[in-house]
């Protein structure tokens, strides 16, 4: 598995533990406000992402036509 797709998956992980620890851990404490704020980011950055994404494109065509 390369460096991306190691990344990727490491991601997802991180993002299944938020999610799960959130409630084990509490809504209101402040373990349970930083796992909610680090869910979050890794939504945030999805976002992001799809710009990134589709901007890379833009500059791949420009860097590399056909």
């Amino acid at each position: 598995m390369g460096r991306v797709p190691r990344r990727v998956a490491r991601r997802a992980q991180h993002e299944r533990e938020a999610e799960h620890g959130g409630g084990e851990a509490g809504a209101d404490s402040p373990a349970g406000r930083r796992l909610s704020e680090t869910l979050a980011f890794f939504e945030f950055l999805d976002k992001e992402l799809e710009g990134v994404m589709e901007r890379w494109r833009v500059h791949r065509e420009q860097v590399f036509p056909d």
